[in-house]
């Protein structure tokens, strides 16, 4: 299943009964949907540098979000455990070339 499928069925875009926009519920299953492959993106280990650019991308939006003055320390923990995951899979791909 797919997690925008996920999102839409279980309620987490839209309870029943509520008079949200089925717009605005597409944008957050695009939004998890979004998240879940740029999480994917940082566990693997770049195959060209095209794909090292965006996981190096990545890394610096995962640095950006733990420093928004906004974020829990929970969401600071978790994109600094992200963008440190990414950056070894980012220096085994620049050190193996």
């Amino acid at each position: 299943m797919l997690a925008s499928d996920w999102v839409l069925l279980s309620g987490k875009a839209m309870s029943s009964g509520t008079d949200t926009d089925p717009e605005d519920t597409l944008i957050v299953a695009i939004e998890v949907l979004d998240a879940a492959v740029r999480r994917r993106a940082l566990q693997l280990t770049p195959r060209s540098a095209e794909g090292a650019a965006l996981q190096a991308e990545l890394i610096g939006r995962c640095i950006r979000a733990a420093a928004d003055p906004e974020a829990t320390a929970e969401d600071r923990r978790r994109a600094l455990a992200l963008a440190a995951t990414g950056l070894r899979h980012l220096t085994d791909y620049l050190t193996s070339r």
